[in-house]
């Protein structure tokens, strides 16, 4: 601890770094004496620094974040259109960034269906973030592509609900059941520009704070983590009372 908190101290002290050439050794000495000293003679005082400096920098990181997801939530990119169910022109819009083998996605799936047949007002994205290793990712390119075809909602609900390992005969099957044309998908789902948005996809949720699956933009309010139907229907409710007082 006593190490991490020099550390720490040296990056606060770090613009008086340049007046450190004006010193001799023997005063560089000195100085470096005097304050392991006072972090021995004191070392509460200097933990409470570190941890009000963490607090500063987390702070920080959170602002950034939060102005970033406003921009993003201002600037919907056309490109998430394909990956959209609900009413377009309703007054909240979901976006969940999910994982195909995320079990508590799957369960979130199931939370943001029964809201769908509820509310009439709802606009549901979801966000391709494939993160759990090389099935996720095939199987997002199996999505990817199908969105291509129109019947996007239809594989992603059919892979949310299938029960087993996904692999490529059962990737197969699932979109024959659905009605996709599995050959023209084969020869699109391992293209560049598939891999491409789903590697932006990760890229841009990193970016708005978004590093594990499931998570939610209810509007502009983030979300990290499972909700539960109820609390999706209250994170729903908020984000509207939210838009009458602006």
């Amino acid at each position: 601890m006593i190490r991490f908190c020099l550390i720490v101290l040296s990056v606060m002290v770090l613009p008086m770094a340049a007046q450190a050439e004006e010193f001799s050794e023997a005063q560089k000495a000195a100085i470096k004496e005097l304050v392991i000293e006072s972090i021995m003679e004191n070392p509460q005082t200097l933990l409470d620094s570190v941890q009000q400096f963490q607090e500063r920098q987390e702070e920080e990181v959170r602002a950034e974040q939060d102005q970033k997801i406003q921009e993003f939530v201002a600037n919907i990119p056309e490109s998430m259109k394909p990956f959209s169910v609900g009413n377009p022109d309703g007054d909240v819009h979901v976006i969940e960034f999910f994982d195909y083998n995320c079990g508590y996605c799957k369960k979130a799936f199931e939370e943001v269906q029964k809201l769908l047949n509820e509310d009439k007002n709802l606009y549901v994205t979801f966000f391709e973030m494939p993160i759990l290793g090389p099935s996720s990712q095939e199987t997002a390119q199996w999505a990817v592509a199908a969105s291509r075809q129109g019947k996007y909602f239809e594989y992603h609900q059919a892979l949310m609900e299938f029960k087993g390992q996904k692999t490529p005969d059962t990737l197969e099957k699932i979109a024959k059941d659905v009605g996709l044309d599995v050959e023209k998908i084969k020869s699109e789902k391992d293209k560049m520009d598939i891999q491409e948005f789903l590697e932006d996809n990760r890229n841009k949720a990193a970016e708005l704070g978004f590093t594990g699956t499931p998570g939610f933009l209810i509007n502009d309010t983030p979300v990290r983590g499972y909700l539960d139907h109820a609390r999706m229907k209250e994170a729903v409710a908020a984000a509207r009372g939210k838009l009458k007082t602006e």
